[in-house]
């Protein structure tokens, strides 16, 4: 029996071998590398169900590209195999070809240097294997090859299972929080609202010469408008981390490119921050009306915005990435209004969470509550014009090229919003609820440059309803907004940070 048994594993080895060495078993092999090694690299972010159903749709693909090469080459499957694999090689892996050359030669990151370059390879390749009679030795090469990527990328991920990795970033231990005690005082509602990209009313009149009446109708409604206020970082996932922890992050210095990765690590620490966590403590709920994750309130509306899922991984491909930084760029909204999961998406996730911060605030609750509120406005795309009504896909397709115009226009969509928002709000709560009115970071348009102060300037207005808002300062930064609103509603006394600005290069 064991000689039988020794024979047979023999023999299943052989075969093995013998396939490496004369079968294209690397058709496969690229898409479950490619799949495997952004799993890897993403490592926390996708559920492998979720991967290993991306692996098979490209396998799938990759099977199907092979069978239409083989009947181009009259059924020559060693050249109709290589082919295949330098068209799929030329998919996956644009990504890194074009991050590679971004970071070591610029001049060839261009897109349009890029795909000449792809396909003149690819001419010579065609020329290559005209005259080329035995090819089984680069079959076996490529095998070996793959193989050799994905066992080493296994080990990796075994590893990681193993002893999982922490965290890439992490708050300043110099500028720990310690909070006393909270006397037994009436602990308002307390509504959290980020408009994105929405400029201070001082940036708007020193950059574009726009006056802005925004903050006459909050003083009005009883706020504090912060008139130069600004936020730490100059995107989002960031702004939004520093804001919600009272902190600078650790390892995101100035200067930083800033990766898909970098941002969904900073969505993690948006998902288990201190403000949340101090306010959990004090018996509040928390009231998710946003884009992102919050502790055991997960996000209600989908996010065309943020990568999430498996897209990490197949954002890298040819297809995803002309489709984003050369298509996308000039038909983006042409796009959004064709595919009918896309169409009106950002506006259409606006008005439900404008609904459901206003049903919130009709609520009558045992217990306070924490609303947070990430309006995708007024952010691009620019949905409206300055009377109010919808604009044409294909004048909102040319904003890319000078959003200026359409931003401005679209604030008087927005100010009407904000308008009925907060009046909702403070009728609802009979003007008891604390309301904080913030946008996570300045205008950018097209500058997103690291001398630039407008990228950062942010509208910040706040309502504190019998309370003295004298600690608030109107040059307040992100990092103390919520160190000053504890102190002023549950007299703590949190040191306030330096105030600074952080330039996040997100060319990648």
């Amino acid at each position: 029996m064991h000689i039988v048994y020794f024979a047979l594993k023999y023999i299943s080895l052989v075969s093995i071998v013998n396939k490496i060495k004369t079968q294209p078993v690397f058709l496969l092999l690229i898409p479950v590398f490619f799949v495997l090694h952004g799993f890897l690299y993403f490592f926390g972010f996708i559920a492998p169900a979720e991967a290993a159903l991306l692996a098979l749709f490209y396998c799938t693909g990759a099977l199907l590209l092979y069978l239409l090469v083989w009947l181009l080459y009259r059924r020559q499957w060693q050249k109709a195999s290589i082919v295949t694999a330098y068209l799929l090689m030329a998919y996956f892996f644009f990504g890194a070809y074009h991050d590679f050359f971004l970071r070591h030669l610029p001049v060839l990151s261009h897109y349009s240097v890029l795909l000449l370059l792809i396909v003149t390879v690819f001419a010579i390749l065609i020329l290559f294997l005209r005259k080329a009679k035995k090819l089984l030795q680069l079959v076996a090469w490529l095998n070996l090859l793959f193989i050799a990527y994905i066992l080493v990328d296994i080990v990796l991920l075994m590893g990681n299972y193993i002893h999982p990795p922490a965290g890439k970033f992490s708050f300043l231990k110099e500028h720990s929080i310690t909070y006393k005690p909270v006397p037994a005082i009436n602990k308002p509602d307390i509504y959290f609202l980020v408009f994105d990209e929405y400029a201070s009313s001082i940036s708007l009149k020193e950059n574009y010469g726009y006056r802005n009446d925004i903050d006459s109708l909050l003083v009005q409604r009883g706020f504090r408008v912060l008139p130069e206020s600004y936020s730490n970082y100059n995107y989002t996932p960031a702004s939004i981390a520093s804001i919600l922890n009272m902190n600078y992050i650790s390892g995101l210095a100035d200067s930083v490119l800033l990766t898909a990765k970098d941002m969904n690590e900073c969505l993690g620490l948006i998902k288990y921050s201190q403000v949340l966590s101090f306010l959990s403590g004090q018996g509040y709920e928390i009231v998710n009306c946003s884009h992102f994750n919050l502790m055991n309130s997960p996000v209600t509306v989908n996010d065309p915005i943020l990568p999430v899922k498996t897209g990490l991984i197949s954002d890298n491909t040819l297809y995803s990435k002309i489709k984003r930084d050369v298509w996308g760029d000039m038909n983006r909204d042409l796009l959004l209004d064709r595919l009918p999961w896309m169409k009106n998406a950002p506006d259409q996730n606006n008005r439900q969470l404008l609904k459901m911060i206003k049903d919130q605030s009709a609520k009558k609750n045992t217990h306070p509550v924490f609303v947070f509120g990430h309006l995708y406005m007024p952010h691009d795309p620019f949905w409206y014009d300055n009377k109010n009504q919808i604009r044409d896909p294909q004048q909102r397709a040319n904003d890319i090229a000078s959003p200026a115009t359409p931003y401005l226009a679209y604030l008087t969509h927005v100010n009407l919003e904000m308008k009925m928002l907060l009046d909702t709000i403070q009728q609802h709560t009979n003007r008891k609820a604390v309301i904080i009115v913030m946008g996570d970071h300045g205008f950018r348009g097209r500058d997103i440059d690291q001398n630039l102060r407008k990228n950062y300037q942010n509208l910040n207005a706040v309502y504190i309803p019998g309370k003295n808002n004298q600690l608030f300062y109107d040059s307040i930064s992100g990092v103390n907004q919520f160190r000053v609103v504890f102190n002023t509603l549950f007299n703590q006394s949190i040191p306030l940070q330096k105030d600074s600005m952080i330039f996040l290069n997100g060319k990648e």
